[in-house]
C-alpha cells in the first residue's frame, strides 16, 4: 500500500497564513528581535517588561503580565454519561445550565441550543441538575436493555448509574476517569425515575506567581564554568546548573522518574544529564527497568500494546555509554533494549506498511491528538511519526551496541526499513513536514496537523534527509514565542491546548535541528524564544504560552527546563556529539556571539577539558590542542589529565535557505464532523455555516457538502467506508467516524460458538472465551483471490493493564494482531469491534486462525462472538 492512499487528503493542508522571515530583519548584535520582544546579550525588553542580567549570578524581572480576574460561570455546559461513557449525545450537542435557574431539569438524549453570548446575566454557585430517567428505567422493566441516543446499548445487569461531564471545575470532559469520580454521580430521588445531583462550582482562579529575581553566590564549582562574553545566556547557564543540581539532589536514591514523566528525564539525560550527572542519569535509568526490559505505560484505558514500553530509554541509555564507556553499562543497556524491543515489535509491527503501531501520549492532552470517536483500538491502528522514530532510532543503537559487542544481527536492516516507510507513509511532500501518524486501517488517512517533538527528532536522527531537513525547518509554522508543541492550535479544547504550548525540551531540540540543517535565523528566533522566557519568568518554567508568553505551570525549577538550557551551550556553542571512542566537535556560534568563548573544567571520563572558541560561523578555521596544531575535530576518549581545546571560527558558506514561518493565532484545525448515517442520507450534528465539507470515500476526497442534512447513496456493488471532513480557513478537521458501508456479498460473518466448548453463563451462550493457548480455527471458501478485511466482534469487562491481542493467521501466513480492549469494567453486554487487518486470501479453500499471542501477561479474560470477513 502505497502513499497514493493518503496524497490527495494531505494536500489540501493550507498553511497560506504564515509569511516568511528572513535572516536581514534582525540586527547582529542581538541574540534575536521580533515585533513583540527582543533579547541581547544583557536584557530581555518585551513592551514594558524588561529582565535584566546584572552579573552572571544575578537576574531581575518586571515580568507581570495583567491576570484575568477570577472567573465565574454564568452557562455550564455539560452532558450525561451513562455508565461514565461518552454516549448521552452526539459529538458537538450539549445540555446548558443558566445563571438564575435553580434548578435545570434535562431530557435524555435531547440536546439544548448555546444562548448567544451577553444574552445571560449573574452567576452560577451551585449547579443543580435534575434527570428523568423513567424512560430508561421503563426500557430495563420491559427489554432488559435501554439504548442511548448515540446509539449505545446500557443492560440493567450492568447498569452502574449515570454521571456527569462537564466545561466548568469541578466538571470535566475526563470520560476516561469519570466513573472514579462519585462526586458526579447523580442519585435517585424519591420520586420515580428522577435524577439529580448539586455540585459546587470552583472559581477559575488564575494565579501570578512570577519570580522576579533569581541569585547566586558563585556558580555552582561541581560543574563546568563558561564565559560566553553575554552575560545573560551565562546567567541563565548558572541558574539551570543549579536548578539541575537541586533535582538532583532531591531526587537522590530513588531517580530523577519520581519527580518527572519518563519521555521528559529521557529527553534530560540525552541534552544534558548524561554528561553532567552520569551516576545520576544511570539511577533514573535503571529505576525505569522492570523484570529486564523498560517497564510499559501501565494506565488502563489505553494500556499494552495500545501504548507500550517508552523506547526514549534507548537513546538516554546510549548517550550515558557513549560519554562514560562504560561497557557493564554498555551490556546491561543491550540486554534491556533487546528484550523490550523482541517481545514489543511483532504486536505493533504492520505487514502493509512497515510502520509501528501504537499511541503517542502526551500528558493531559490526549484528546488533542485524537479525534473524539476515537476508541482504544482506533488509536492502536495509528501509526504515529514520533512511536516510530522511537523504533527506528532504539533499532539504530542496538545495531551499533551489537558492533560493540561484536556480536550479529538484523537491527541495522530493521532501521533502515523503517526509515524508508516513516518518509514514504508520514512525508508530506506538498507541505514540506511530517504528518503526526496515519489512522483508519482499511483506508488508511494522513492526520491533520504537525507534530513538532517527532520533527525534531527526524532531523537529528537522520530519518529526514538534508533536503527534508532543510525543508520542514524551514516550512514548519512557529510562533514568535517558540515551537509549538503540535501545529495548528484546535478550536475547542477542555485542556492546556497543545498548540498553544511551547516546551523547552521540545525548543531546545528543534535549535539543534536547526544548528544541524544550518539555518541560523530559525536557531537565533528559537535561543530568543528560550531565554526570553527563563529570564522573564526568573526562574525554569515547564511551558508558556505560543501567542502570549505566559509561563503554563508554576514549577520554578522544572529539569527538563533546566536541561535544555544548558544543552545549547554543549550541544549548539560547542557542537559536542558524544561517540564511543570520543567527542566530535561543530561549533555554531551565531552571529551575536563574536569575542571569546569560553568553557572551562568540562569533565569527560578521565579528563578534564578547557574549551575556547574565537570567532563566529559553523566552520573551523584551525584547532589547537594544549597549544599545538590539531589534524581534526575530534577529541579522543583516551585523553586523560587536564587539556586546553582552542578553536578559531569562520563563517561557513551555506545553500540553506534561512526562511522561518511564523504562524498566526488564527491558525487552528476546525472541529471533528459528528455525523449519524441512515440508510440513504446523513446529518452533521454540529454543523458550521463557517466551514465547509467534504466526503472522503474509501480514502478520497469526493464531493462537497453544503447543508447539515444531506442525501448519501451508499454503493451498493462494494466495501466502502464513508466519512467527513470539516474544511476550516487553514486546515482540515479529523474525520468524522468512519462508517462502513457492507454490501451482503461482501460481507461473512463467521459464528464461533458451534466450534469451541462452551463455559459460559446462558446470557452469553453466543460467545466463546478463548483463553490460555486455545486456538479458533475456521474454514472460509472464496470465490474471488484477493485482499479482505478482518475483524472480530468481542466483550470485555475486565479490567487488566493487558489488552487481549490475538495473532491473525491465513493459511498459515501472520497476518497482524488483533486487539479487544475492555469495554468498560464489568460491562461483558457491551459488545464492539476489535481493530481492522487486511488479509491476503486464496481463491476456493482458505484456514483463518485466530491464536492468543504468548507474550507476559496476556491473560485477561475475552469473550468473541464472531469473525466478520469483507470483500475490499
Amino acid at each position: 500500500m502505497k502513499i497514493g492512499y493518503v496524497s490527495l487528503i494531505c494536500s489540501v493542508l493550507m498553511l497560506l497564513l504564515v509569511s516568511s522571515c528572513k535572516r536581514d530583519e534582525m540586527s547582529s548584535d542581538v541574540i534575536a528581535q521580533n515585533p513583540i520582544f527582543s533579547v541581547s546579550g544583557n536584557a530581555v525588553i518585551q513592551g514594558n517588561f524588561r529582565a535584566e542580567a546584572l552579573s552572571a549570578t544575578h537576574l531581575v524581572s518586571n515580568f507581570e503580565p495583567e491576570q484575568q480576574p477570577d472567573s465565574k460561570a454564568s452557562v455550564v455546559k455539560f452532558k450525561l454519561a451513562f455508565n461514565g461513557h461518552d454516549n448521552e449525545l452526539q459529538h458537538g450537542c450539549y445540555h446548558y445550565a443558566l445563571a438564575g435557574k435553580d434548578t435545570t431539569t434535562v431530557i435524555p438524549g435531547q440536546a439544548n441550543f448555546a444562548p448567544a453570548l451577553g444574552t445571560v446575566s449573574g452567576y452560577i454557585d451551585t449547579l443543580r441538575v435534575r434527570v428523568d430517567l423513567s424512560a430508561m428505567e421503563l426500557a430495563f422493566k420491559k427489554n432488559g436493555y435501554f439504548v442511548t441516543a448515540t446509539g449505545d446499548t446500557i443492560f440493567q445487569k450492568e447498569f452502574h448509574g449515570v454521571w456527569l461531564a462537564g466545561d466548568f471545575k469541578p466538571l470535566t470532559w475526563d470520560f476516561k476517569n469519570l466513573r472514579a469520580n462519585p462526586a458526579f454521580k447523580l442519585h435517585r430521588t424519591s420520586h420515580d425515575g428522577i435524577y439529580e445531583i448539586k455540585l459546587g462550582l470552583s472559581s477559575q482562579k488564575t494565579s501570578s506567581s512570577y519570580r522576579h529575581e533569581w541569585k547566586a553566590i558563585v556558580p555552582n564549582p561541581e560543574f563546568p564554568v563558561i564565559n560566553t562574553g553575554q552575560t545573560l545566556i551565562d546567567a541563565l547557564y548558572n541558574m539551570s546548573i543549579e536548578d539541575i543540581a537541586k533535582n538532583r539532589q532531591k531526587a537522590y536514591g530513588t531517580g530523577y522518574f519520581n519527580l518527572q514523566g519518563s519521555f521528559n528525564v529521557n529527553l534530560s539525560i540525552l541534552l544534558s544529564l548524561a554528561y553532567l550527572d552520569p551516576p545520576g542519569a544511570k539511577k533514573a535509568l535503571r529505576s525505569a527497568v522492570e523484570n529486564g526490559r523498560i517497564r510499559r505505560d501501565i494506565r488502563q484505558e489505553q494500556a499494552w500494546p495500545i501504548t507500550g514500553a517508552d523506547l526514549s530509554w534507548a537513546m538516554a541509555a546510549w548517550e550515558v555509554f557513549v560519554v562514560t564507556g562504560d561497557r557493564d553499562w554498555l551490556r546491561y543497556a543491550y540486554s534491556v533494549i533487546k528484550n523490550t524491543v523482541d517481545e514489543e515489535y511483532e504486536p505493533k509491527h504492520d505487514q502493509v506498511s512497515m510502520l509501528v503501531h501504537g499511541a503517542v501520549r502526551y500528558p493531559f492532552a490526549d484528546s488533542q491528538f485524537y479525534p473524539y470517536w476515537m476508541e482504544a483500538k482506533d488509536v492502536y491502528e495509528t501509526c504515529a511519526l514520533t512511536n516510530n522514530l522511537l523504533y527506528e532510532r532504539a533499532f539504530e543503537i542496538l545495531n551499533d551496541m551489537s558492533d560493540e559487542l561484536s556480536e550479529e544481527s538484523d537491527y541495522g536492516e530493521m532501521a533502515f526499513n523503517l526509515k524508508e516507510a516513516v518518509n514514504e507513509s508520514l512525508w508530506a511532500e506538498n507541505r514540506g513536514n511530517y504528518s503526526p501518524y496515519t489512522y483508519m486501517n482499511a483506508y488508511p488517512l494522513r492526520s491533520p496537523g504537525i507534530d513538532n517533538l517527532g520533527q525534531a527528532l527526524s532531523v537529528l536522527w537522520n530519518v529526514a534527509d538534508d533536503d527534508r531537513a532543510e525543508l520542514l525547518i524551514a516550512k514548519t509554522p512557529v510562533s514568535h514565542f517558540g515551537v509549538p508543541l503540535l501545529a495548528p492550535r484546535y478550536s475547542t479544547t477542555d485542556e492546556v491546548n497543545l498548540g498553544e504550548t511551547v516546551s523547552p525540551v521540545l525548543q531546545a531540540l528543534w535549535n539543534m535541528a536547526a544548528a544541524k540543517v544550518d539555518n541560523e535565523n530559525m536557531l537565533r528566533r528559537g535561543l530568543g524564544a528560550m531565554y526570553r522566557a527563563q529570564a522573564m519568568f526568573c526562574a525554569n518554567r515547564p511551558a508558556c504560552d505560543a501567542f502570549t508568553g505566559n509561563a503554563i505551570g508554576t514549577d520554578n525549577h522544572d529539569l527538563g527546563s533546566a536541561c535544555a538550557g544548558v544543552a545549547m551551550v554543549y550541544r549548539v556553542f560547542a557542537g559536542m556529539t558524544f561517540l564511543p571512542n570520543g567527542i566530535e566537535l561543530n561549533p555554531f556560534i551565531p552571529v551575536f556571539m563574536a569575542g571569546t568563548k569560553r568553557i572551562m573544567g568540562f569533565r569527560y571520563r578521565n579528563a578534564v577539558i578547557d574549551i575556547i572558541i574565537d570567532g563566529t560561523g559553523n566552520d573551523i578555521a584551525a584547532i589547537e590542542i594544549d597549544g599545538k596544531p590539531g589534524n581534526d575535530n575530534f577529541i579522543s576518549a583516551a585523553l586523560t589529565g587536564r587539556h586546553s581545546i582552542h578553536i578559531t571560527m569562520r563563517d561557513g558558506k551555506t545553500d540553506v535557505a534561512q526562511q522561518v514561518t511564523i504562524t498566526k493565532a488564527d491558525f487552528v484545525i476546525p472541529p471533528t464532523p459528528s455525523v449519524r448515517w441512515y440508510a440513504d442520507s446523513a446529518q452533521v450534528f454540529n454543523f458550521d455555516d463557517n466551514n465547509s465539507y467534504r466526503m472522503v470515500i474509501n480514502g478520497k476526497l469526493r464531493y462537497r457538502v453544503s447543508d447539515s442534512l444531506f442525501a448519501h447513496v451508499p454503493d451498493l456493488a462494494r466495501f466502502t467506508v464513508n466519512a467527513m471532513y470539516g474544511m476550516g480557513d487553514y486546515a482540515f478537521s479529523y474525520v468524522s467516524k468512519p462508517h462502513y458501508s457492507i454490501p451482503a456479498k461482501c460481507g461473512t460473518l463467521l459464528h464461533v460458538a458451534s466450534n469451541v466448548p462452551k463455559l459460559l453463563p446462558d446470557s452469553l451462550l453466543r460467545f466463546v472465551e478463548l483463553s490460555g493457548t486455545a486456538t479458533i480455527d475456521l474454514p472460509y471458501r472464496t470465490d474471488e483471490a484477493g485482499t479482505y478485511f478482518v475483524d472480530v466482534r468481542y466483550a470485555n469487562g475486565s479490567f487488566s493493564q493487558v489488552v487481549p491481542l490475538f495473532s491473525l493467521i491465513a493459511n498459515g501466513h501472520w497476518q497482524g494482531t488483533l486487539l479487544m480492549p475492555m469495554r468498560g469494567y464489568g460491562e461483558w453486554l457491551n459488545v464492539g469491534w476489535s481493530n481492522l487487518l487486511p488479509v491476503e486470501l486464496l481463491k476456493g479453500d482458505n484456514i483463518i486462525s485466530l491464536e492468543r499471542s504468548q507474550v507476559r501477561g496476556n491473560d485477561a479474560r475475552v469473550l468473541i462472538e464472531y469473525i466478520r470477513i469483507i470483500k475490499k
